[in-house]
Parts: structure tokens; C-alpha cells; sequence
């Protein structure tokens, strides 16, 4: 592609004079460039791709975007911006030929339930014949293949996402869900995509190392809905804190707001009629729905709020209400979200899940709490990421002792941090009063088979923090760890044990 047909569509990016070189490639990647390519020298959190230049020039790039001037050779065109990583989203967007153009883009954002929604929304939209990709924490799939493929980020890099989207387009593709991240928007990964309809699940108290207070994760959050196109359709919890601030951002016509507390003004709202370890049975009201009675197969009323936020997707993207309930009855929670382990004796219930704040794990052990038969007890298991907001971890404490009636605190992701010492930080979170019902072991594997082998007969244990997640992070180095694997070999050996 030639520079002046890269660089036509794109604002704000001047063509500059001389050459108008054939483009090879675009990358901020230095490793990546070869010989024609266009390098954007990006400034990330550690690294300023501005000290990479001669050795991108020495792998024969042929255009720098830059932020500041620099000495080139002979021939090598040089674009100077205010922002380059703005400026790489939309020359990967332009790359890969607007695929956003083509799809109905769907972005969820929201600290917890973005997971989960756009999983939902998935096999809504699926079930009623539309095709769509998906790209989230879980995993990527395009469309190509049915299998989900690893994702190593929530939301990808600029150079990754595009061409994921350009894949789904070739694909045949009519949507994508594509979870959002805080971290995304705030770096402007997502900048150049045309996003048909926004979400937002709710905002709690994570990622303060990044963002530094609330008032700024809300404002990262929000860029989704100032991204909006005049014509999208904005999707609100308006049982949120901060939902205001998400719909007083948005430029778009259309606005679904949706509530489990029959907010004023909801557009669609559901009651709980019954909820049990298995499901909920909920009436829906609003976008068709006439008092519908439904079981989804989900428990936990934060689940109710992620199916709302997914059904009002749904219709936004043209399925009727008729098409929608049969699809409720048959939803499956993604992978690490309340996962069921067998117990081979089916003594005990064992869940792992992928809460990791103190609002998710809350609601985690809320949702659970009906599974607890009257006279057995509900454990939780849980540890904090090192090298990450460390505020959560006294908060985390405190949901854990005052909702559970054991608690196992132990090593989640410590990376560079002393595990010890991230223990110490949460423990510091236990009233006084709870202490004899809290114990701590900091490797996870043996705390996991201790959790396990003091459950009694009909004890329910939630294993936190990791969910899909199988590997561990420990200093710098990644090993092999499934929570749900060391959960089946604990139940395993008390099985054996209690025989």
C-alpha cells in the first residue's frame, strides 16, 4: 500500500513531502520491521519506542512516525504527531481496510462482567443465525475456526486488533464482542474502530495503580461512549455507580438503560423470582418483553445484571424478543466463571472463578450462599496479584471473612512481589472477630488440597482470583497452573483418603 493511500482517510496526519513510498508492514513493534516498513516510535508505560530508531532503520523501515524530531537517513520519510499511539490505531485500522466499517462492533466495558457479557451476547446473536467473532479475556475467536483461541490481554494491541477484525470480516462475520478494557481506552488501542453499540457492566474499586483514583478509571471508562457513533446505541446499568457519567459521555441517538431494581426509566428490567445454585428463574419487562418469565442457567443475581446487559445487546443488533428467550434457557457461562470440579465422591461443591476485586467476590459469595444446604458451611479460597493495585487487598479480606464462613488466603499471581508480604497486606483486612475462621498457606497448590480436605459432607468451596487463567506468575517467570486441575486432584485424593 502505498503512504498517500495509507495516510488519505486517516485525521490529523498530514502527508508529508518527498517520497510516497510503498508500505510493507506497520509496527511499533522494532523486532517486527523489515525492509519498506512503517515503524511508529510509541512512548508505552516503560519503554519509549524512540530509543529503537536506529536499529529500525538499520532493518530498513521507510517511514517514522514520531513524536519528536530524529535523525534519519537518506530516503526514510519522518511524520512527526502530538500522540503516536493514536496515531497507530488508525494506521492499523487503515492497514487491514476499516473492518470496523464492515461489522457491528459491540464494546463492553465495565470492571466486572465484561467476561461474561460479551460471552452471552455471543450465543444470543448466534442462536438467532447472526455470525460474529468475539475478543476478550477468555479468548479470540474469528469465526474461522469454532474453537476459541488463547488471548494473552483483555483487549489486544492496535497492530493485533485490527487485523483480528479484518479476519472476522473475511470470515463473514456480521459482529464482533469485544471486551474493553480501561487499560485500552486510556492508551487509545481502540481509538480508529467504528463501535456500533457500547456497554457498561458497572465500575468498583481496581486498577488505582494505573489509573490512581476513581475519578480517572470512570473517565477511562467512559471514552467507549464518547467513541460511539451518532447512530450507536449506548447500553447502561443504571444501577451503577458512575452510570451517569458513561451516558452523559455518549454522543449516540439511542440509549438502552437497564436495571434488576426497576430503576426510573429503565428500558428493560428483570425481577428475581427464584434463584438456586443451578439457575435463576427472572421476568423480564421492556424491548418486547411482557412480563417473560425465563430460567437462565446462570446463579447469582450479578449474573441477572450480565444477562440484562447482553439481552439489550441482542436486540440492539435486530434479534426480536421470541428469538432471545429460547437462547436464555441454553447459555453457558464462560470458562472460569462459577466452574463446577466434580467431586468424584459428590460429597462437597467446588467452584472456581475468576473474581479478583472485592465487589466480584462479593457477589460471588452472595450468588453461592443458596448452595450452602442448612448446617454445612461456605469456603472461599483467594489471594491478590503482586505488582498490581494493592488498595483491593484489605478490601478483599473483609468480604471474604464477613460472607464466608472459612477462608483460605493464599498466593494469586505474586510476579515480582514477596507473596509473604502480599498475604500480610490482606490479612491486615480481617476483623479481629474473624481470625479464628481465616487461615493462610502461600502456595497455592497445597492450599487449594487444604481448602479441600477440611471441607465436610455438602460444604460448598469458591476457588478465586484465577478462573481460566493455567499458569501462575511468579517473579518474572510464567509456569503451568490450573486451578481447576490442582481442584480435581484434591477431590481426588480426599476421596481416596475418605474411603
Amino acid at each position: 500500500m502505498r503512504l498517500s493511500r495509507l495516510l488519505s482517510e486517516i485525521p490529523g496526519i498530514p502527508f508529508p513531502k518527498g517520497s510516497d513510498p510503498v508500505i510493507q508492514g506497520v509496527t511499533d513493534d522494532s523486532r517486527k520491521v523489515g525492509e519498506g516498513w512503517l515503524f511508529v516510535a510509541r512512548r508505552g508505560q516503560n519503554v519509549d519506542g524512540h530509543q529503537y530508531i536506529p536499529s529500525v532503520l538499520a532493518a530498513g523501515a521507510s517511514v517514522l512516525v514520531v513524536e519528536e524530531p530524529v535523525e534519519t537517513r537518506n530516503g526514510v520519510v519522518t511524520i512527526q504527531v502530538e500522540d503516536a499511539s493514536l496515531a497507530l490505531a488508525h494506521l492499523c485500522e487503515a492497514w487491514c481496510e476499516h473492518p470496523t466499517r464492515e461489522l457491528d462492533l459491540v464494546g463492553v466495558t465495565g470492571t466486572n462482567g465484561k467476561t461474561t457479557v460479551t460471552w452471552l451476547i455471543h450465543q444470543l446473536v448466534r442462536q438467532g443465525g447472526v455470525r460474529s467473532g468475539l475478543v476478550g479475556t477468555v479468548g479470540i475467536q474469528t469465526g474461522r475456526l469454532p474453537a476459541i483461541q488463547p488471548a494473552t490481554m483483555t483487549t489486544p494491541p492496535a497492530t493485533e486488533l485490527s487485523a483480528l477484525l479484518a479476519d472476522m470480516v473475511e470470515a463473514r462475520c456480521e459482529a464482533c464482542l469485544m471486551e474493553v478494557s480501561s487499560h485500552a481506552l486510556d492508551q487509545r488501542r481502540v481509538d480508529a474502530l467504528q463501535f456500533s453499540i457500547a456497554v457498561f457492566t458497572n465500575l468498583t474499586g481496581d486498577h488505582l495503580d494505573y489509573h490512581q483514583d476513581m475519578e480517572s478509571y470512570a473517565a477511562a471508562k467512559a471514552r467507549l461512549f464518547d467513541l460511539l457513533h451518532e447512530d450507536g446505541t449506548a447500553i447502561v446499568n443504571v444501577d451503577a455507580e458512575a452510570s451517569e457519567i458513561m451516558m452523559g459521555a455518549s454522543r449516540a441517538k439511542h440509549l438502552i438503560r437497564v436495571s434488576t431494581q426497576s430503576a426510573p426509566n429503565s428500558d428493560l428490567t428483570a425481577e428475581v423470582c427464584r434463584e438456586h445454585s443451578e439457575g435463576t428463574e427472572i421476568e423480564l419487562e421492556g424491548l418486547g418483553f411482557k412480563g417473560t418469565r425465563v430460567t437462565i442457567p446462570l446463579p447469582g443475581r450479578h449474573n441477572v445484571e450480565n444477562v440484562l446487559c447482553s439481552v439489550a445487546a441482542a436486540r440492539a443488533l435486530g434479534l426480536s424478543a421470541e428469538q432471545i428467550v429460547p437462547a436464555l434457557e441454553v447459555l453457558r457461562a464462560p470458562p472460569g466463571r462459577l466452574e463446577p470440579v466434580e467431586d468424584p465422591a459428590r460429597e462437597v461443591k467446588v467452584f472456581v472463578d475468576y473474581a479478583h476485586t472485592d465487589d466480584a467476590l462479593c457477589q460471588v459469595l452472595t450468588a453461592m450462599r443458596p448452595a450452602v444446604p442448612d448446617g454445612a458451611q461456605l469456603h472461599v479460597l483467594f489471594g491478590c496479584g503482586g505488582d498490581r493495585d494493592s488498595s483491593k487487598r484489605p478490601r478483599m479480606a473483609k468480604v471474604a471473612a464477613s460472607l464466608a464462613d472459612r477462608v483460605m488466603v493464599t498466593s494469586d499471581n505474586p510476579r515480582t512481589e514477596d507473596p509473604e508480604a502480599i498475604i500480610r497486606d490482606i490479612l491486615a483486612g480481617i476483623p479481629e472477630s474473624a481470625g479464628a475462621q481465616v487461615d493462610h498457606e502461600v502456595e497455592r497448590g497445597r492450599a487449594i488440597r487444604q481448602a479441600v480436605s477440611i471441607m465436610d459432607p455438602d460444604d460448598v468451596l469458591i476457588v478465586a482470583g484465577k478462573g481460566h487463567e493455567d499458569y501462575q506468575i511468579l517473579g518474572t517467570h510464567r509456569i503451568a497452573f490450573d486451578d481447576r486441575s490442582h481442584v480435581a486432584e484434591a477431590l481426588q485424593l480426599r476421596s481416596v483418603e475418605g474411603c
